[in-house]
């Protein structure tokens, strides 16, 4: 295995971990979202608060999948050119 090959195995396996923590946490905002919708109904600071949770969470999620479809362009597209 090159050096490289083994390079972009760990650059891959991180963005992996990051994507997967990002969605990790995109789903514990959701369940709080959940839970202070249902909660009191005079908590809107708490809906408010939670849904802003809830859409960062989703927006740090969706640039981490970005991120892995661009690697995943970028080192197709390298090892395509290279086996000319």
């Amino acid at each position: 295995m090159s050096g490289d090959a083994l390079m972009i195995g760990i650059i891959g396996v991180l963005l992996g971990i990051l994507v997967g923590r990002r969605w990790l946490k995109m789903q514990q905002a959701g369940a709080g979202y959940k839970s202070a919708v249902a909660g009191v109904p005079k908590a809107k600071a708490a809906v408010k608060t939670a849904r802003k949770a809830w859409m960062l969470a989703i927006r740090a999620a969706m640039l981490a999948a970005v991120l892995m479809v661009v690697y995943f362009l970028a080192t197709t597209t390298a090892v395509f050119q290279s086996a000319r």
